[in-house]
């Protein structure tokens, strides 16, 4: 199929803490510890708001789906040099070095008790890289089996010029392309 993003500057800031107080009461229900950074003054980046929502989701409902005993969630925002930094720490069962080579390829996942009993399609982590690449940005991955994992997305900060050129920018249409076999 085809979909659309409409980049402009995003106060990230101002979107992350949103989702944060959106998602505490849901995150806490589950029996999560939540803990956040925000900074105030985190510049402006270039992004697709719908994007980062479904980013936020899809890292932090992993967090939720691949922890044991360790219920803790960590979303942090900060800002180093030309890029704004988010992270998705959780506490869970974590990745095999294996397994993180190949995490951001469609229909991958893991192969071990908890992920056999937990639904999925492993599409989740291939459309946040992709997601995350149509914004500009980056994303790796820090995981210790057992100990958790730290999933980082970078994206580069907006100068106050490229703000003014890129909101008369027109919507950037995405082919995405997904078969399924049976």
């Amino acid at each position: 199929g085809e979909s659309f993003i409409h980049p402009k500057p995003v106060a990230i800031k101002e979107q992350v803490s949103e989702f944060v107080k959106e998602h505490r009461s849901y995150i806490e229900e589950r029996g999560f510890t939540l803990e956040s950074s925000v900074p105030e003054n985190c510049p402006r980046v270039m992004l697709d708001e719908h994007s980062l929502d479904t980013i936020l989701r899809n890292l932090t409902n992993n967090a939720i789906k691949y922890s044991n005993s360790h219920k803790f969630i960590g979303i942090y925002l900060s800002h180093k040099g030309k890029d704004v930094i988010l992270q998705i720490k959780d506490r869970g069962i974590g990745l095999s070095k294996k397994s993180i080579n190949h995490i951001f390829e469609k229909f991958y996942r893991v192969e071990d008790t908890l992920t056999a009993e937990t639904k999925g399609y492993g599409l989740g982590l291939s459309i946040v890289k992709n997601l995350v690449e149509l914004n500009g940005g980056t994303i790796s991955v820090t995981s210790k089996e057992g100990k958790g994992s730290t999933f980082t997305v970078t994206f580069p900060v907006i100068t106050e010029e490229e703000t003014d050129q890129n909101e008369a920018k027109n919507p950037t249409k995405i082919k995405q392309h997904y078969e399924i076999s049976t």
